[in-house]
């Protein structure tokens, strides 16, 4: 594979994450892990981290 397909496909992948948790906070879904209910705090982190690293292989991608 080379690295510009790996770069749109982790730009893919991280966009999924990124609207899913952006979906959920949204929504107000709950997310749970086990029995660890997974705080809605940690959705924005996801957010806001996943949302820079699609943006940057996007832009790397090019």
């Amino acid at each position: 594979m080379k690295a510009k397909q790996l770069m749109r496909l982790n730009a893919a992948l991280f966009t999924l994450v990124f609207v899913l948790h952006g979906l959920r906070i949204l929504n107000g879904w709950e997310a749970n892990v086990s029995t660890w209910a997974v705080p809605m705090w940690l959705s924005w982190v996801v957010v806001v981290l996943v949302g820079y690293l699609g943006w940057n292989n996007c832009n790397l991608s090019k």
